[in-house]
């Protein structure tokens, strides 16, 4: 299944209807657009390989603990 906009804005609604603090829907929003953002730049449609890529990318420039 192709990620789509669509697809982080109705998780997102589900987790504000669970009542989760603004930061952390705050963090989940960022986190998850950044996933989007990259997924689109590699054309990945196979969601293991691109979480796969996306963590591998991220350990490549942030530190361990920040990733």
């Amino acid at each position: 299944m192709k990620l789509e906009r669509k697809h982080l804005c109705n998780y997102l609604e589900e987790c504000e209807n669970k009542r989760l603090s603004m930061h952390t829907l705050k963090a989940y929003r960022i986190d998850l657009n950044q996933y989007y953002d990259y997924m689109g730049m590699e054309k990945l449609e196979d969601d293991k390989a691109g979480l796969v890529s996306y963590i591998r990318f991220l350990n490549e420039r942030y530190e361990a603990k920040t990733v």
